[in-house]
């Protein structure tokens, strides 16, 4: 019997921020049996399945406004939704470094900036102002206050923050010519839906911006997702989230940070 999944139109577009929820259960369930956000920061998972999305929520919400982060959904045509479609995978891609496009982000896109005008008998002055620069420390204070109304009862307390704690052992790759990137932090279809085309969709995405932008794309692999990655066109491996002394998750299997060269770019090791 053939397994494969039926053809379907996947778009792509913004994540809108009351689509939030939605995109942390793709999540949730994407990263279920991960050795590090399922089985590691998530141990009770089984018991409270439906905590670990609290985790997913609160990051998003705090990122969504920051102009460094783009969160994209895929969808595909649904006629029993209100929307007509349905969400069905998410990518969050975060544009590192202190090049021109992005410090320019927040001007270029109009859901993350304000535009304020302030009038006087003489003239009207316009400014422009990053959503981000103003939302981002609220929301962390307003999550801050959510994880105290909501716990995740799901989560380990050792664990939990494992990730924040093994970032500094291994980010310094990003320096030198791969300083500038596109980082795709985190790629999730949900498991109904997996093998119609989604993910690599919203990976092409960042590739794409990264070609336009003459950067580097980048990402961290999850366990067994290496060969996807190099057919999406990731053609490099170097460095690994694994290296450092001391670094909290250097027991752990895979996770090589693998890159996506710009054409014509000569590639020179950090």
């Amino acid at each position: 019997m053939s397994t494969s999944k039926p053809k379907a139109e996947v778009t792509l577009r913004k994540a809108r921020f009351s689509e939030l929820p939605a995109v942390a259960r793709i999540l949730s369930l994407a990263f279920w049996d991960d050795q590090i956000f399922g089985e590691l920061i998530h141990p009770k998972r089984d018991q409270y399945p439906l905590d670990s999305d609290l985790y997913w929520l609160r990051d998003a919400r705090v990122n969504y406004f920051n102009p460094h982060y783009e969160f994209l959904v895929a969808t595909i045509p649904d006629t029993n939704s209100a929307r007509g479609e349905t969400i069905v995978g998410i990518a969050e891609w975060e544009r590192l470094g202190n090049g021109p496009r992005a410090r320019q982000r927040s001007r270029l896109d109009p859901s993350k900036q304000l535009v304020l005008t302030l009038s006087s008998s003489k003239n009207d002055k316009v400014f422009t102002v990053c959503l981000g620069n103003i939302l981002k420390p609220l929301m962390t204070k307003a999550m801050a206050v959510h994880e105290r109304l909501y716990p995740n009862h799901a989560i380990s307390s050792e664990y939990g923050d494992i990730v924040e704690r093994a970032y500094p052992f291994f980010d310094s790759v990003w320096s030198g010519d791969r300083a500038e990137s596109w980082y795709l932090s985190f790629l999730a279809v949900h498991p109904d839906y997996q093998g119609i085309g989604a993910g690599k969709k919203l990976t092409l995405w960042g590739l794409d911006q990264a070609e336009q932008e003459g950067v580097v794309a980048s990402v961290i692999t999850a366990l067994g997702t290496e060969e996807f990655y190099r057919r999406c066109g990731f053609d490099e491996t170097f460095g690994c989230a694994r290296d450092g002394e001391g670094n909290p998750i250097a027991d752990k299997q895979g996770l090589y940070i693998m890159w996506k060269w710009p054409s014509g770019s000569k590639r020179v090791d950090a």
